[in-house]
């Protein structure tokens, strides 16, 4: 199965995938700030592994892999 491992400057990556959706999405001049949104949705519920501001000189990373299962590192499940 096909997923990203997101690197947002020198933290440890992020591994996202999801039987359903899962995205990334960057936010430039927009009304919440300047922000990248890293989610998805399972059949039950919608994750969020990374919701936060971006500042210049923020450096991010997408690389596809490949995962052998689905790889969930702690998404919040919003209710």
């Amino acid at each position: 199965m096909i997923g990203f491992e997101i690197r947002i400057n020198n933290r440890e990556p992020v591994i996202i995938t999801s039987y359903d959706v899962a995205f990334v999405m960057v936010n430039c001049n927009y009304s919440f700030d300047d922000n990248i949104y890293i989610g998805g949705t399972d059949t039950l519920s919608r994750l969020v592994w990374v919701d936060e501001n971006l500042k210049i000189g923020d450096k991010v990373v997408i690389k596809v892999v490949e995962l052998s299962l689905i790889h969930i590192s702690e998404p919040t499940r919003p209710e």
